[in-house]
């Protein structure tokens, strides 16, 4: 009898962990391979109505650095360390990454399911595809990967199927930035105005404006027809004779320069790091200059953000000079 019973216990556990844990989502599948892939269309279906965020997402793909990326009627084209010239398309490309959430019945139950897929628009082959069960909040659970970022291993399966020209660069997040050679000077404590603090746009076009973006998500410059979106997040956007500086960092004790010219090429990419920044401090770059042969920047440290302030005093100021010409300026 208890040979019967332990049987009979084993059974109804094994329906109960094949019910709620036994449905494995399927392992990737490629059936062909292209190389040397510039340019790709992104597609998100089926996320309208639920919870769901795309694995395989935009970000991840950008990082991946597809030269050319075509999502919802807007080019991304890669210039640079991490910084795209966005700019609107009307067509798609051959090959596309298109993600979308499946709902399949077993054992008399729903299941969602995303996954990637990888198609040739031209013949309209599936070249492979990448899938992931989703629980009630997110779709993280791969027979490939079943830790990590799941998305980046989307936009590795990606990268192995199409095979990219340009190489990845850095660690995912972490997108390295030209050498570049500088030296700074401490400058005397100065009193600011708050009305030039609170700004972010300096001597350029009213045509100009800096846009926060909550669909790709980034703050971006608009600028011609066209936006700039960099590595990193806007602060300041300077311009300069028919030229553009554009500020941005993650955090305070960083300066990350993009310039650039008004009809978007890219000029150059430049790094600076302060040491002794507090995290909580606040960057302000009251002004910048060029000539043939170095960068010029006034750059000051305030220990709180600018709210209701009638003036802002720094704790602390550096006179930057870069030098143009000994920095890498792009790789």
């Amino acid at each position: 009898m208890k040979v019967v019973r332990w049987a009979i216990l084993l059974l109804i556990s094994s329906i109960i962990y094949l019910y709620f844990f036994g449905v494995e989502p399927d392992r990737k599948v490629i059936l062909d391979r292209e190389n040397d892939i510039t340019e790709i269309t992104l597609i998100n279906k089926n996320f309208e109505n639920n919870r769901y965020y795309p694995n395989t997402s935009l970000g991840y793909l950008r990082w991946l650095n597809f030269e050319k990326i075509n999502f919802k009627g807007e080019q991304f084209h890669q210039i640079g360390s991490g910084a795209s010239l966005i700019q609107p398309i009307e067509k798609t490309s051959k090959f596309v990454v298109e993600n979308t959430i499946e709902s399949r019945d077993i054992y008399n139950r729903k299941y969602n399911f995303q996954r990637t897929y990888i198609k040739n628009q031209v013949s309209g082959d599936i070249l492979a595809y990448k899938e992931w069960k989703c629980s009630n909040s997110n779709c993280d659970i791969s027979s490939d990967n079943s830790k990590g970022w799941q998305g980046q291993y989307g936009a590795l399966f990606v990268r192995e199927v199409l095979n990219p020209t340009l190489p990845i660069k850095g660690a995912v997040g972490v997108i390295p930035y030209p050498k570049t050679a500088y030296t700074y000077l401490p400058i005397k404590n100065k009193i600011l105005k708050i009305e030039k603090v609170r700004k972010n746009l300096f001597n350029c076009p009213d045509s100009f404006s800096i846009l926060a973006r909550k669909d790709i998500p980034a703050r971006v410059l608009s600028f011609n027809r066209k936006m700039f979106l960099p590595a990193h997040n806007i602060k300041q956007v300077h311009c300069l004779n028919e030229e553009v500086f554009v500020i941005s960092n993650t955090f305070p004790q960083n300066i990350f320069l993009d310039w650039i010219s008004y009809s978007g090429t890219l000029l150059g990419q430049f790094k600076i790091n302060f040491s002794g920044i507090d995290s909580s401090d606040y960057i302000f770059v009251n002004a910048i200059n060029r000539n043939s042969e170095a960068i010029h920047l006034s750059v000051m440290y305030f220990n709180q953000s600018p709210r209701q302030q009638e003036k802002m005093k720094t704790y602390i100021g550096y006179d930057v000079l870069i030098n143009i010409n000994a920095s890498q300026r792009w790789h």
